[in-house]
């Protein structure tokens, strides 16, 4: 018998992908009102975030903020945005020299810059083959649905100069997390190995740390897990976090991320990091952490923080939106219970890092090239 073990992340997470592609609305979308003459130039060899106030206006049920407007030159491997409201959804509108090419409002979903709703709305280029970063003249338009409890919010513009071969994490321990060192660096090791061969940008390692908490048994269904993710502060805002706690309250998730991606390069935001469980990754016998395994969720739990979704979800009839990944289609259900397991999709994406699930004594370390080439092009990558 498989013991299949099920890798989670935030809801939204886990519903994005079936909204890509779909529309929520259609219609004559109303035009960004920008100004192309007094666009903000992006420098093209700075890798860095550019923070800009946003002046909020009240609009029947939305919120709108004063458009951005910015002038990206041409070569940019990476472009990123990211907006937090702590009291609504957030979102945005794009237009690309004067049209409109994401509209999270009219267009919810819709391609080729895939793009939803959100607690923290993150638009990231790229997201598949054809969302590289644009340039030219872009207006970013920020949206809330709600109203906001400020007058003013920040919109963080993140850029990618080239294609980046190494990113960082920081590894933190959860208030009194017990993890003995050993096993902890065999994990992290294993995460290293996984990036190594499947070909993607190399995990360097800051030393791991332990940060005050009251617990080390965090509540992620409720803002507990939002608030220790904003506590974070680093000396690098290039690097991701990973907390690592003892467990959930709810237990059976071994990892979360964010986003798809998160905002990475922002961190004191609610959706800064990764957050992985110890007590899930318990042998049978409860008490050996399986290190190997801890290893490979965080590496599957940086793909998502870092834009990559699952290649194949747990039904089999939605898939990333990249051209390059193998597609497990529900019909290699052979034992008929409903989920795709790792063995029954061997040959159609089954190794992927991003597989929706792992499973014992199989390894996942494939990724392809458009994944390799997303998680390069991250503002985070160097």
């Amino acid at each position: 018998m498989w013991n299949v073990r099920v890798r989670l992340s935030s809801s939204t997470l886990l519903s994005a992908l079936a909204l890509v592609g779909s529309a929520l609305g259609c219609g004559d979308s109303d035009p960004i009102d920008a100004d192309c003459d007094e666009a903000i130039p992006i420098t093209p060899d700075i890798d860095a975030r550019v923070d800009f106030p946003v002046r909020w206006e009240r609009r029947g049920d939305l919120t709108y903020g004063e458009p951005v407007v910015l002038a990206i030159p041409p070569g940019l491997a990476g472009l990123a945005f990211a907006l937090e409201d702590p009291n609504a959804m957030a979102g945005f509108r794009v237009a690309l020299d004067g049209d409109l090419v994401v509209d999270v409002v009219d267009e919810f979903g819709e391609g080729p810059w895939f793009h939803y709703e959100d607690r923290l709305a993150v638009l990231q280029f790229p997201m598949d083959e054809a969302s590289g970063p644009p340039r030219g003249c872009v207006a970013i338009e920020p949206v809330l649905f709600g109203a906001s409890g400020a007058d003013e919010g920040t919109l963080h513009v993140m850029t990618q100069s080239g294609l980046g071969t190494q990113i960082t994490i920081a590894p933190i321990l959860v208030a009194d997390t017990f993890i003995d060192d050993t096993t902890l660096r065999a994990a992290l090791g294993e995460a290293v190995r996984v990036y190594q061969d499947a070909g993607a940008p190399g995990l360097v390692l800051d030393e791991p740390t332990t940060i005050d908490w009251p617990s080390a048994f965090v509540d992620d269904t409720t803002s507990e897990l939002d608030q220790l993710r904003a506590s974070v502060v680093l000396a690098d805002e290039r690097t991701i976090p990973v907390l690592i706690v003892q467990d959930f309250l709810e237990p059976g998730t071994f990892g979360l991320a964010a986003g798809v991606p998160g905002p990475n390069g922002v961190l004191g935001t609610s959706w800064s990091g990764v957050v992985l469980s110890v007590d899930t990754h318990l042998s049978a016998d409860g008490t050996t952490i399986e290190a190997a395994l801890l290893g490979e969720t965080l590496a599957h739990e940086l793909g998502h923080q870092l834009g990559l979704f699952h290649t194949t979800e747990a039904e089999g009839g939605e898939h990333d939106p990249l051209a390059d990944t193998p597609e497990c289609p529900a019909s290699r259900d052979t034992d008929g219970d409903g989920e795709l397991s790792v063995p029954e999709c061997l040959e159609e994406g089954g190794r992927n890092v991003m597989f929706w699930t792992a499973e014992d004594g199989i390894r996942q370390r494939e990724l392809s090239p458009t994944q390799v080439a997303i998680l390069a092009a991250s503002p985070v990558a160097r």
